[in-house]
């Protein structure tokens, strides 16, 4: 492995083997104060460009990109988990930071994640085949001409699934697994018609459930 994983960015120009480790090989091409100072200042971004209202407009050709890998680098099954996550950040810099206080990193930013159940890859590697940051609310209309709320949950399952989902990579029948905060008989109705099952668990005193559950 030419790049292998460090603790720290720094730690790429040591210059001792740790085990099977080996020494950092950066150091032979230039100096790590050099890397940190041009880091600091490298731009990828044209800022002229139309920003419209999307706060990850600077960011977005890399997730788009990365979005593209995901999908084009993993067999689908016909079993998916769908969650969320946070990615912690602190700088008040960060447009999508959010604060969330049941989540162990409070700050950072959310996303949503579709992943494989089958073969928890996603907890192993950190790779899921489909994820979105989550940039705040959002209102359009559906298909049907419907007026939609971006915000909800059930909404960014149908929508990651939709982008995942195209026609060479569906199987006859899927089935999705979500926890109480999806659930939503909204939900199960809208992806049965997208021939997939809904497994999951639910809050009785939400809206919509039959009194007798």
């Amino acid at each position: 492995m030419r790049c292998p994983q460090k603790r720290r960015f720094a730690a790429h120009w040591s210059m001792v083997k740790d085990g099977a480790i080996p020494a950092g090989l950066f150091g032979r091409y230039m100096t790590r104060d050099r890397c940190h100072n041009i880091m600091h200042d490298l731009l990828f971004v044209d800022n002229t460009a139309d920003q419209g209202h999307d706060k990850l407009w600077k960011l977005r050709a890399v997730v788009d990109k990365i979005q593209q890998h995901f999908l084009e680098g993993w067999p689908f099954s016909a079993v998916f988990s769908f969650d969320e996550c946070v990615l912690p950040a602190t700088s008040r810099r960060n447009t999508t930071r959010m604060f969330m206080s049941d989540k162990p990193h409070r700050y950072g930013s959310k996303l949503f994640m579709l992943c494989d159940a089958m073969t928890a890859y996603f907890h192993i590697y950190f790779f899921f085949m489909s994820f979105e940051v989550y940039v705040g609310k959002r209102r359009g209309a559906d298909d049907s001409g419907n007026d939609v709320d971006y915000k909800t949950g059930a909404a960014a399952v149908v929508r990651n699934l939709k982008v995942a989902l195209t026609a060479e990579r569906r199987h006859s029948l899927h089935a999705v697994l979500i926890d109480r905060y999806y659930s939503s008989l909204f939900l199960a109705i809208k992806l049965l018609n997208m021939n997939t099952y809904v497994v999951g668990t639910i809050v009785t005193n939400r809206l919509g459930f039959d009194q007798s559950i």
